[in-house]
């Protein structure tokens, strides 16, 4: 098993040493971001620095005053926002405030593509929904940098768009009255990771304070960072940008005050909801129901309600919903087999569409290559999703395929993960480049799997619960800061067997507690290790509370015999 130290930033890991944290606090900051480490600490928003630091966004304060026009001349006003947990908690904030700001009900109306039939962003269908309400002002949240054709259209129709959108910006955007978005190229804003949801919140800030709102609504839009909150952890944004990271910290802390129903719906009662909760059972269950119906209306509901008997109600449904897409995802998975190669490009008529994203998430995961996965869009077309490893761009591999083929009909996306649709006569000519530009770009780059590590926990600062909490307190841990993983050496002292399926791990080593979740295929498979062995262990920590009593216990990922 290989172990790779995280490399360290030293410049970052003496200013943190400086600042008067551990070495190991050090270490973890230092390995994770090359940002001012105050502003990682610092986990709350200072009043007079956002206000003069979100106003360095490209075309915020324009849009602010064009919003407030809208409402004072009681204008037809459209919000449009993507089907997914970062587009629904967008519509979720902009609905909100806009109800706090004044508008009029029936000048407000609500827009969503439907997954299925109509694919990520506008078309023409959407457009004609739009122009049928005679809207005045359109803004789109998480969606719309790509459609230059559909928002040039609309603005040569005398309807305004604000653009507000998180994805990467083409050489040619499209044609608005405003466009929100960090990634262009003359927006100085400096905090360029923020998710569409958390875009919506920062123009829905800036506009209660171009109107001159009341201290009361002013809160109650600032109180918005826990549906902020949910879809940065969701949309799955980088939490090593010091903004991302006082979002997700305040919004925690709003989360857990369970003012909201739809928190008193989904939270468990025994503990405060963490990064964790919101990222594998919120977030999920929130993407679910538009990928098996198209529709995402119950989780906007679920996210808005102001009644308890409704929240659980939508909170059941989406629970329904989130447990029939793991289903179809196994069944999925089950059914590929995936052969020693760079990528792996595959197509299969009865896959779900909305669900080979996650699939190939999965597969991308456990074998350490990108994946695309097609299903049927039309009889004639098929839609794929695909996700890589960090050692592949994506999108630029999509770019190649593109330009040597012109066989995409339409895509966008990341580094990591993409969306495309091609014609289905396409399919081995796509597969074919693909494969040869993923060859060309990790030529001369190790793509082996690596186990990084912030070095030994064991020595010289040993298990203590003070140690812990140093650690936990850097959180929150997610994306591109990852929780904090160790590795030493250690002899089992004792093994315990934990169920059926899936089967567990229960190990006591050098005597300190430990447990190995998903050790074991089955019951009857034999045990990776026995007591008395020396072993090589990656592992995080976390804290067991057991009828009161609180104790340290290593969560095993890795580990091998290294009996000499």
């Amino acid at each position: 098993m290989q172990t790779i130290n995280r490399e360290i930033n030293q410049d970052v890991y003496w200013k943190v040493m400086k600042l008067g944290y551990s070495e190991i606090c050090a270490k973890i900051v230092a390995a994770r971001t090359d940002h001012d480490p105050t502003l990682i600490f610092d986990k709350n928003f200072n009043k007079e620095i956002f206000s003069e630091t979100i106003l360095l966004m490209k075309d915020l304060k324009k849009s602010a005053i064009r919003i407030k026009t809208a409402i004072e001349k009681q204008e037809n006003i459209m919000l449009f926002t993507d089907f997914d947990a970062d587009g629904c908690c967008s519509m979720a904030i902009l609905s909100e405030s806009f109800m706090l700001l004044g508008a009029l009900p029936q000048r407000i109306f609500q827009l969503t593509g439907n997954r299925l039939t109509d694919g990520y962003g506008l078309n023409q269908s959407l457009v004609n929904t739009i122009e049928h309400y005679e809207t005045n002002l359109l803004i789109t949240a998480d969606v719309g940098i790509s459609n230059y054709d559909e928002i040039t259209h609309l603005t040569k129709n005398e309807t305004d768009v604000i653009l507000t959108d998180h994805h990467l910006v083409p050489d040619n955007p499209p044609q608005a009255f405003a466009i929100v978005n960090p990634h262009q190229k003359d927006c100085q804003f400096p905090f360029k990771n923020l998710c569409g949801a958390a875009i919506a919140w920062v123009l829905m800030v800036e506009t209660a304070k171009t109107m001159k709102c009341n201290d009361e609504i002013k809160k109650a839009i600032y109180e918005m960072l826990d549906i902020a909150a949910l879809a940065t952890v969701g949309d799955m944004v980088a939490l090593n940008d010091p903004f991302n990271r006082k979002i997700v910290s305040v919004g925690l802390n709003f989360i857990n005050q369970r003012k909201r129903p739809c928190w008193r719906a989904c939270l468990s009662q025994d503990k405060p909801a963490d990064v964790q909760e919101l990222a594998f059972q919120i977030a999920p269950a929130i993407n679910a129901v538009s990928r098996l119906t198209g529709e995402c209306d119950t989780a906007i509901r679920f996210l808005t309600t102001q009644e308890d008997v409704y929240a659980k109600q939508y909170w059941s449904e989406l629970q329904e919903h989130n447990g029939k897409r793991k289903t179809v995802q196994n069944n999925m998975i089950k059914s590929i087999d995936v052969p020693k190669e760079p990528c792996f490009v595959h197509y299969d008529h009865q896959f779900h569409s909305a669900v080979v994203g996650i699939a190939a998430g999965q597969l991308s995961r456990k074998y350490n290559i990108p994946v695309i996965l097609f299903a049927d869009r039309t009889d004639d077309i098929m839609s794929g999703s695909g996700r890589s490893p960090d050692y592949l761009h994506l999108k630029d591999c999509l770019d190649i395929v593109q330009e040597q083929t012109n066989c995409i009909i339409r895509y966008g996306g990341h580094a990591n993960a993409a969306g495309l649709s091609i014609y289905k006569k396409d399919f081995e000519i796509f597969k074919k480049t693909f494969f040869q530009a993923c060859i060309d770009k990790t030529l001369m780059i190790d793509t082996s799997q690596k186990n990084y590590i912030d070095g030994s926990l064991l020595e010289p600062f040993n298990f203590t619960m003070a140690i812990y909490e140093e650690i936990y307190n850097i959180a929150p841990f997610g994306i591109k800061f990852p929780e904090p993983a160790f590795c030493d050496v250690f002899t089992v002292t004792e093994t315990q067997v934990i169920g059926k399926i899936p089967v567990h791990l229960k190990l006591s080593l050098n005597s300190f507690k430990a447990i190995w979740f998903f050790a074991l295929k089955n019951e009857n498979q034999d045990l990776p290790c026995s007591i008395g062995d020396r072993v090589k262990v990656v592992y995080s920590l976390s804290k067991n509370v057991w009828q009161g009593y609180t104790s340290l216990q290593i969560i095993v990922d890795k580990l091998e015999v290294v009996n000499l």
